[in-house]
């Protein structure tokens, strides 16, 4: 990256050549940068087997924190550059079932929603203005969305539009309105 303009130096955020050594496969899944630039939120599969594990980077210093959370599929940060939500699949099933809440250094993941429908996975997402967190239940021919403010990372997801059987929609949020 070049922060702050195309004059500045080129920052290397990841060296995946470097991340791979000693492994024989590496797979780099979700990347997501806080809002403040500050920090790297990453997963690496090093098995082959599409198994991510939660990484986090402060790119200040560039060193990586030590908490490691398994088996992550899709990550956002809030806007306090602190938290981050992620999902994360079922051991036996590999479906993506859950949705967690996590603050940066500590040790404590919320969970914030646990999809029981077995036909819907999860994903988390930021809308195209940065303002909401998106969660989306997808199955093959119906989908639900839910919304949370991203400057409210404790508070509440509401429903867009409850699923109903064959109704697939998707959303997005621009300058207060969602489309």
């Amino acid at each position: 990256r070049r922060q702050g303009s195309m004059e500045k130096d080129e920052e290397v955020l990841l060296d995946l050549n470097q991340l791979a050594e000693g492994h024989s496969y590496l797979g780099i899944g979700a990347y997501a940068v806080s809002d403040d630039a500050n920090w790297l939120a990453f997963s690496l599969d090093t098995t082959g087997y599409r198994q991510y594990t939660l990484h986090v980077k402060d790119l200040r210093t560039g060193s990586l924190l030590s908490e490691r959370i398994e088996r992550v599929g899709t990550v956002v940060w809030a806007t306090d550059n602190r938290t981050v939500f992620f999902t994360t699949e079922d051991p036996v099933t590999k479906r993506t079932d859950t949705l967690w809440r996590h603050v940066v250094g500590g040790e404590e993941r919320i969970c914030v929603l646990e999809e029981k429908d077995e036909l819907f996975d999860l994903a988390v997402g930021r809308s195209l203005d940065k303002q909401v967190i998106l969660v989306g239940a997808y199955a093959k021919t119906s989908r639900e969305h839910r919304w949370l403010s991203a400057d409210n990372p404790t508070g509440e997801f509401k429903v867009v539009v409850p699923r109903q059987e064959g109704h697939e929609y998707d959303v997005d949020h621009y300058h207060g309105t969602f489309f």
